[in-house]
């Protein structure tokens, strides 16, 4: 788990210094990679990494802007909690 937090860092510490090009993509295979599951099940592994560490309040930023790139329901009330509006 200390690896994913490592992750969470390494682009905490892009997004402070404005970094004009982040790689979401990037960031989505490093979680895949750390999160040591069945490869049919890691789209859904990195959702459920996002969503928890948004709902614990770490790294909500990255969070929100990782769930920009999707459409999913999910991300969709994650993305509105963030900006503020009530669901």
């Amino acid at each position: 788990m200390n690896n994913i937090y490592d992750i969470f860092e390494e682009y905490e510490v892009k997004l402070v210094k404005k970094e004009k090009y982040i790689s979401w993509r990037d960031f989505e295979f490093k979680l895949r990679e750390a999160s040591n599951v069945d490869e049919n099940r890691k789209y859904l592994t990195v959702k459920q990494i996002i969503k928890a560490f948004y709902h614990a309040d770490k790294y909500r930023d990255i969070c929100y802007e990782y769930a920009k790139l999707y459409t999913s329901a999910e991300y969709h009330s994650l993305i509105m909690d963030f900006e503020g509006y009530k669901s």
